[in-house]
This record gives structure tokens, C-alpha cells and sequence, in this order.
């Protein structure tokens, strides 16, 4: 199993996700960039109706709401209203917590 994971990627994107795939399975290019598409239109489709996803091994998606709230122009010194809005919390498995950390 051939897996992409150099040290000089800085950023894991969709193309290297699909070219492991292609890698692994030995899918298609076409076919690895359906499987990576549709993964992650599950997943919006998934947090756009609220609902948690729980990955075992990775950690949990959330669809949180953020109340109403009042914050300060820090140039003018003004009170703005920051709207009530849906932000994503995500958390960590404590399996992936713990091999993030181990060498600390």
C-alpha cells in the first residue's frame, strides 16, 4: 500500500486524497476523484441538515449555534452586533489525540 504522505506536503487537497486513492485500489484517476467527491457531498449534505458525524479513529463533526452577541470596532471603539450564525466544531478521537502526541 502505497500511501502519499511526504514531509514536504504542507497541505493535504483533494487531488493527493484522489491520487491515493488510485494508488491503493488501483481505481481510475476518474473513478479515486468520484470516490473523494462523493465522500465529502456526504459530508456537507450531512452537517447542512445537522446532524453529527462521528468518524472512530478521527473524531466528531457538530453543527453548533452561536447566539446573538455584541463585540467592539477595535478602530472606533463602536459596539457591533455579531448575528447569530452555525459554526462547525469538530473533535478529536482520543486514538488520533494520542498518536498526534505521542512523541511528547
Amino acid at each position: 500500500m502505497k500511501i502519499n504522505n511526504r514531509q514536504d506536503i504542507k497541505t493535504l487537497t483533494k487531488a493527493i486524497l484522489s491520487n491515493n486513492i488510485k494508488n491503493i485500489t488501483g481505481y481510475s484517476n476518474k473513478d479515486s476523484k468520484i470516490i473523494v467527491n462523493v465522500f465529502f457531498k456526504i459530508i456537507k449534505d450531512s452537517l447542512e441538515h445537522c446532524k453529527t458525524i462521528k468518524i472512530v479513529g478521527f473524531g466528531n463533526f457538530k453543527v453548533c449555534k452561536r447566539n446573538v452577541r455584541y463585540g467592539r470596532n477595535m478602530k472606533t471603539g463602536d459596539r457591533i452586533k455579531i448575528l447569530a450564525r452555525k459554526v462547525i466544531s469538530y473533535k478529536v478521537s482520543n486514538k488520533l489525540y494520542n498518536l498526534l502526541n505521542k512523541n511528547y
